[in-house]
């Protein structure tokens, strides 16, 4: 009868070794599944968030482009008031001069106030 009992619950603790990883994986599986699905989320969160700030960056950019091409644009225009009025002051009579002066100075003024903003 000892013999039996033993070879029964022998029979027993074998099958349950068996079935331990699959009660284990069944048990887990949801955790894992859960922290999978976390992890998951997370990352799209992150590749989204990397998204919009190389959008926000690549904006950045073009905004400090279009500075720069407008602050060359008020360069070049200033530069050329000024060519306009050393000729003028050249080849023009001092009463023709006066009056393109008092022009070209408003024009010029305007200009740097544009540069200031």
């Amino acid at each position: 009868m000892l013999k039996n009992n033993l070879k029964t619950f022998l029979l027993f603790l074998i099958i349950i070794l068996l079935l331990i990883p699959s009660i284990n994986a069944q048990i887990c599986s949801p955790v894992e599944s859960r922290n999978a699905l976390d992890l998951n989320t997370r990352i799209h969160e992150l590749k989204s968030e990397l998204n919009s700030l190389q959008k926000e960056a690549k904006a950045r950019e073009v905004l400090d482009t279009v500075a720069e091409y407008k602050e060359i644009e008020l360069d070049n225009r200033l530069e050329a008031l000024n060519a306009k009025d050393r000729d003028a002051r050249i080849t023009m009579d001092s009463e023709s001069y006066n009056e393109f002066k008092a022009v070209n100075d408003l024009e010029i003024g305007i200009l740097e106030r544009e540069q200031r903003i």
